[in-house]
Order: C-alpha cells, then structure tokens, then sequence
C-alpha cells in the first residue's frame, strides 16, 4: 500500500518514541495550564473565570489542540483516497507507491516559512502594544500564543493546498473508469469535505470563543475572509480533477454510445431499403 512521507513532528514523534496521543495529551496540559497559571500569578484568577476572560486567552491554546488533533485524521483520509484511486489507475505497484511517495513529498523549508508568515501576521494583528490588558505577562502571553495560532493556521492551510498536488497528479495517469461504479472516487469526495469541515469547525470555534463584547475589527475581517476562501478553495481544488476525469470519461462513453446507435441505424437503413427495393421487384 502506497504511504505519504511522514511530517516533520511525526519524523521527530518517531525519534523521540513519543506517541501520537501522547503528543496531544502532553501538548494540551501545556496549552491549556499556562493561561490558567498565567491568570493566578498575575492575580486575575477569578476574573479570569466570571469576567470571561477565559475567552480570549483560551482561544488560541483551544485552536492548536484542534489542528494537531486532527491532522492525523486528515491524513488517514488522504490516504483511503488514494488507496481508492490506485484501483483504478493503470501502473503496477511499484511505479504507483513510487508516484505517491514523490508527489506528495513536501519541502520542510516550505513548511516551515508558512508558519513563519502565518506567525508574522499573528504578531502583527496581535502585537503586545494592541492588547488592552494591563497585566504585562498577559500582554507576552497574548501575542506569543496567537503567533503559535496563526503559525498552525498558515501551516495547515499550505499543507492543505500542498496536498492537491497529489490529487492532481494522481488523476493525470492512465485509468480505467467504469462510469457506472463510481466507489473508487467516493473517498476523493468525503476528503474533500472533511478537509472543508475541518476548517469550518476551526471558525465555529473561534466565533465561541470570541470576547462577547468584542466588535468586528480588522483582524475580524482579515482572519474570516481568508478562512472564507481556504475553505472553497480546498474543497474545489480537490474535487475538480475528480469531476474533470468522470466527466470526461460519461463524454467518452456517451460519444461512443452514439458511434454505435448511429452505426446501427445506418445498418437498419441499408437493410430497410434493400428489401423495399426487393418487395418492389417481386411485384412488378
């Protein structure tokens, strides 16, 4: 069975010997400890819980978890689809595990500027002189967490796109397509969608926890519209080579369908005029 290259946190999770569930646990106690502890030294604590303070400063921690929680999901339904393709595809195994494993290799210098930028424009929309908190270890805390958002975000929104390649790839080979069993490109759909969902409930739960208070910012404007389109374009971009090939493939058999009825009507003629000229003979 073809298999994608592993990221760089599974390569460093396979040499630390840390587990993937491990990961997550050890990762989430972290995440959501720090601005609980970060609340009682600053003496904020119970504020931090009635005021609804917790909104704000959980949103990013709560963010992280969710995109590392669901990456490994995202990547076991890639994978289905293009263990779904390969029954169709027209290469042996080798040359298919070989086209997978190099069109789905993605460069971690890539990776890694994507969440560079994604974290520059979290330090630009959150900057510590943006927060109104007086409190200055929340202010370091404030911009340093959504640096980390925006980090994920920019990382899983290129790894997202990234991986369409394969999807298009993948549909430029030779296949064999009965248009009357379509199985093989179901999994294309539902991880499409499930990539949609994915970052449709990212956005839910930011709107949760979004400050009640809070007006519609530029940030507000900036964050949502780039979600916005990162969710059709993901879903789009791995549907429209699916749609393109089975397209083409109901062209085809309709075109050749049409071959035959029109080859077969002009046999039913030929035959139908030749025993109206017979019949006319036996009767003069």
């Amino acid at each position: 069975m073809a298999s994608i290259p592993p990221s760089p946190i599974e390569r460093l999770l396979i040499r630390t010997k840390i587990s993937w569930m491990g990961f997550i646990a050890f990762t989430s106690a972290i995440l959501l400890l720090a601005p609980i502890a970060i609340a009682y030294f600053s003496g904020f604590i119970q504020e931090f819980f009635n005021d609804g303070i917790w909104r704000e400063l959980l949103l990013a921690p709560v963010i992280v978890i969710y995109i590392i929680a669901l990456w490994r999901p995202m990547q076991v339904s890639q994978m289905r689809a293009v263990s779904a393709l390969q029954k169709v595809i027209l290469l042996d195994d080798e040359s298919f595990k070989k086209l997978v494993r190099d069109s789905s290799h993605i460069d971690d210098r890539a990776e890694l500027l994507a969440f560079v930028l994604g974290a520059i424009i979290g330090f630009w929309l959150y900057a510590p002189w943006r927060t109104t908190f007086e409190y200055p270890l929340v202010k370091v805390y404030m911009a340093l967490s959504r640096e980390l958002m925006f980090g994920c975000l920019g990382w899983i929104i290129f790894v997202s796109l990234a991986s369409t390649k394969l999807q298009t790839i993948l549909h430029q080979q030779p296949m064999k397509i009965d248009i009357f069993n379509i199985d093989p490109f179901e999994p294309i759909g539902r991880h499409s969608l499930l990539l949609a969902l994915i970052f449709l409930g990212g956005t839910v739960i930011s709107l949760i926890f979004r400050p009640l208070a809070e007006g519609i910012d530029i940030a507000f404007v900036v964050i949502y519209a780039a979600l916005i389109v990162v969710i059709v374009l993901i879903f789009f971009l791995s549907m429209r080579h699916t749609h393109r090939v089975l397209a083409d493939a109901k062209t085809a058999e309709l075109d050749e369908v049409e071959r035959k009825i029109a080859s077969s009507f002009r046999s039913l003629r030929v035959s139908h005029l030749k025993r109206q000229r017979k019949f006319r003979r036996l009767w003069t």
